[in-house]
């Protein structure tokens, strides 16, 4: 495992809250909007589908993990990260099929063709080379399997705003340009389902406090997006979501 400066110092930065990790997360308004659109989407995604075998990486502390299992027959939750391994271990429990790994997403431990789904959630802005990473994804998913994950993007208001007011985050945060990541996925075999806006402009004006009906403010906000312009909220929302099928042998082979 090739620990660099920047995993390094992700690593360490996670680690400092593990315990209070989906409350610094997901405890103001506008991440509970996000966090439940997002949940909402991967769970309808993965509900039709029975007796896959998953991975979740990097599964933190299990927010994605624990919605593949249900209907998975072995789920791998792989982390860079002891504490967050420990911590959704411990979320879990023994009850499901689940194995724990510790592992770098830039060198997956798997064979090629290994899953039906696999999930990796807010890390592409923190990896030294995000497309390394999502060639280790593209590999380790079967054909005609699922790959859903999310990016910063570099075009977003948000971006926007810490290039003008040089913002510095606590942690190495690096954006992705969206169409570069899309023709990626397109020249590697995969086949764009759906790009959905997670941390849109709309969501962004809400105060952080914590909501008391996150999921009905998320649904109204996500039906408004819906009927607006998606693609031009896409371009500017602050974090996508992109789900995306790899090709089958014989369409590849075409």
């Amino acid at each position: 495992m090739n620990i660099t400066k920047v995993k390094k110092s992700v690593k360490d930065f996670y680690e400092k809250f593990v315990d209070e990790y989906e409350i610094t997360r997901f405890g103001s308004l506008k991440d509970h909007i996000a966090n439940v659109v997002q949940l909402q989407t991967v769970s309808q995604i993965v509900r039709s589908k029975k007796a896959y075998v998953s991975l979740d990486a990097p599964c933190g502390t299990g927010r994605i993990t624990r919605i593949l299992i249900p209907n998975s027959q072995m789920t791998i939750a792989l982390d860079i990260n002891v504490m967050m391994l420990n911590r959704t271990r411990t979320k879990i429990g023994s009850s499901y099929p689940i194995e724990f790994i510790r592992g770098d997403i830039e060198y997956l431990p798997f064979r090629n063709d290994s899953f039906n789904v696999t999930t990796s959630f807010r890390i592409m802005w923190h990896v030294d080379n995000p497309k390394k990473s999502l060639s280790e994804l593209i590999r380790v998913t079967k054909p005609d399997g699922f790959l859903i994950f999310d990016i910063m993007n570099r075009y977003s208001l948000f971006s926007f705003w810490c290039a003008v007011f040089k913002n510095r985050l606590n942690v190495p945060t690096k954006p992705s340009d969206l169409r570069e990541i899309v023709d990626f996925l397109i020249s590697n075999g995969m086949k764009i389902k759906k790009i959905i806006g997670v941390r849109s402009p709309l969501i962004q004006l809400f105060p952080s406090k914590t909501s008391k009906s996150p999921q009905k403010l998320a649904k109204l906000i996500y039906f408004l997006e819906k009927i607006r312009k998606p693609k031009f909220l896409c371009s500017l929302c602050t974090q996508t979501m992109i789900y995306t099928r790899k090709a089958k042998v014989l369409e590849s082979m075409l």
